[in-house]
């Protein structure tokens, strides 16, 4: 019989998630200094894969 795998932690994704959980305890989305039209593009983005390359593209054009 065949050994079973041992589950692969992935430290990149943790890091990303640690990063994320310290930014938002500290507070950082509340700034209030945010430009609207950023985080409009952002959400945007997020939205749909031809949004993100077109938000893109909008921005290096700014």
């Amino acid at each position: 019989m065949s050994k079973p795998k041992r589950k692969r932690i992935d430290f990149i994704l943790v890091a990303i998630a640690l990063l994320a959980a310290i930014l938002n305890m500290y507070g950082i989305w509340k700034d209030q200094t945010v430009n609207g039209y950023y985080t409009a593009a952002v959400t945007s983005m997020l939205q749909n894969f031809h949004n993100f390359f077109f938000a893109s593209f909008d921005q290096l054009v700014m």
